[in-house]
């Protein structure tokens, strides 16, 4: 919805940020107040963080068990966990821990999403692709939250290592928007970057 929302939502967003502030989250669950009636003392948002879960769980094999799992994961993912991101060998697993990334993915899990893209196993290598779509589009909903939040400088020490990867990536046209989105949120967009925009006017 957020990702193909006609131009009344940006209407109606533009509203909510502008009358309502977050007061609540829970989880994927935004709570949101009336400007002029929420309390000053209620200024900082009420977070209430989900139980972390560790990468095991992430493998199972029950979709909608495996996405809640896989939220939980990347919610708690450390910039260290993600330099030291690595697939399971066993191509199942492999393959489970991508669908995770598709299904219910979060742009500070994308190193596990280019480490699949380079893998020799063809299956391994289109889940990364499906992954990394999905991980494009979550970043653009996670931009529209009508709680207004959005805050880059968190995704930065995830995506920052992965710089000179995704100026490769934009060679690869399917994943361009995954890269300039790497690119982006790591501050360092790419020299082809600001020619293409200059041409475009």
């Amino acid at each position: 919805f957020f990702a193909e929302a006609p131009l009344y939502f940006a209407h109606l967003r533009r509203f909510v940020a502008a009358e309502y502030r977050l007061v609540a989250r829970y989880g994927r669950y935004d709570v949101l107040a009336r400007r002029d009636v929420a309390r000053a003392a209620d200024a900082r948002p009420l977070v209430d963080a989900p139980r972390p879960a560790a990468l095991a769980a992430v493998l199972e094999e029950n979709l909608e068990r495996r996405r809640q799992a896989a939220w939980r994961w990347m919610d708690a993912l450390t910039p260290e966990e993600a330099a030291h991101a690595h697939l399971p060998e066993e191509p199942r697993d492999a393959l489970l821990l991508l669908r995770a990334l598709r299904d219910g993915g979060d742009m500070r899990a994308a190193a596990w999403a280019m480490l699949g893209f380079n893998s020799p196993d063809p299956r391994v290598r289109g889940e990364a692709v499906d992954a990394m779509l999905a991980l494009t589009r979550a970043l653009r909903s996670e931009r529209a939250r009508f709680a207004n939040d959005f805050d880059p400088n968190v995704y930065r020490p995830f995506v920052t290592p992965l710089v000179e990867s995704a100026r490769a990536l934009r060679s690869v046209t399917a994943l361009r928007s995954f890269a300039d989105a790497v690119l982006r949120l790591a501050h360092a967009p790419d020299p082809a970057l600001k020619t293409e925009a200059e041409g475009a006017q």
